[in-house]
């Protein structure tokens, strides 16, 4: 009697071992080109960076409530292109990267539900210039940025939305101290051929502005955010699916936004005038295809 129920144990322990087991491996090239400007205190600053990063996806089998796990695993990042007041952030800010994991969790209709083991890269370096002295704080990608990216790679057009037929996903983006964008995503689907749907997205969000607890200073800015306005010039893209294998291949997306940031530093006021333009790409592949492998093999 002991004997069968220690097989019976062995067995319980070995289906939980087998359930825990990702189903699934994906493999994801992100490209990401930005071009932020700023003008402080009549100092003009351009940046111009580009930069992968190719991570493995492993995907779980859904709970018994429809949750699904997918484990990211950050496994070459490398830097393309970038000015020389940004090369040195961004070298050290993508090397970090390497070997990071995070963790989602999905539901039925492909959105992130929670993500977990995302770390603040933020960087922050001083410029100086015969005329005034400034802050440059950069990100490779925020943690709100890292769930959107997610949220592209499994989305998963619903049962219900027709080809065709247009419908809407509520869309939020959190900036920090910087404020927040609030609002909808519109979508478009079409058949682009057999077994694949192009889906057209456009943003329309709101911009609002910082409060007061999102302005206080942190360890990273030597500032604080007084106030902040910005402007949504355009925010679109657009997803192929694999109808076939129930998964996205490719995603395309521009952001363009300006605005102005009031800020305030040992006492001294200054207005930033900002914009931000952006174009990243992702691609979704099950196998280590060469050409998402082309950033790893130069290394």
């Amino acid at each position: 009697m002991n004997r069968l129920l220690s097989v019976l144990c062995s067995l319980c322990f070995a289906a939980i071992v087998i359930a825990d087991e990702p189903v699934e491996r994906l493999y994801q090239h992100i490209d990401i080109r930005r071009a932020p400007s700023f003008v402080v205190q009549g100092l003009a600053i351009k940046q111009q960076i580009h930069y992968q990063v190719f991570s493995s996806l492993d995907l779980f089998a859904p709970d018994e409530h429809g949750l699904r796990k997918a484990l990211q695993t950050v496994e070459t990042t490398e830097l393309i292109e970038a000015d020389l007041m940004s090369r040195g952030m961004f070298t050290q800010a993508l090397g970090e990267l390497r070997g990071r994991q995070f963790t989602y969790f999905i539901n039925q209709a492909g959105e992130v539900v929670s993500m977990s083991g995302f770390t603040n890269d933020s960087k922050v370096e001083e410029v100086d210039s015969p005329e005034s002295k400034s802050v440059l704080v950069s990100t490779v990608i925020d943690q709100d940025g890292w769930k959107e990216i997610a949220q592209l790679t499994f989305f998963e057009p619903r049962k219900t939305e027709r080809i065709g037929k247009p419908f809407i996903r509520k869309s939020t983006h959190d900036w920090g101290n910087l404020g927040s964008w609030y609002g909808r995503t519109n979508y478009r689907g079409r058949s682009q051929g057999r077994n694949l749907q192009r889906f057209e997205y456009t943003h329309e969000l709101e911009y609002r502005p910082p409060t007061p607890q999102d302005t206080v200073p942190s360890s990273k800015l030597p500032f604080s955010i007084e106030n902040a306005k910005f402007r949504l010039y355009h925010a679109r893209g657009e997803i192929l699916f694999d109808t076939k294998r129930r998964w996205v291949t490719d995603v395309t997306e521009t952001f363009h936004a300006k605005g102005t940031v009031a800020t305030s530093m040992m006492g001294v006021d200054s207005t930033v005038h900002l914009e931000e333009q952006q174009i990243f790409t992702i691609k979704l592949t099950d196998r280590r295809d060469v050409k998402t492998m082309s950033a790893e093999k130069r290394r």
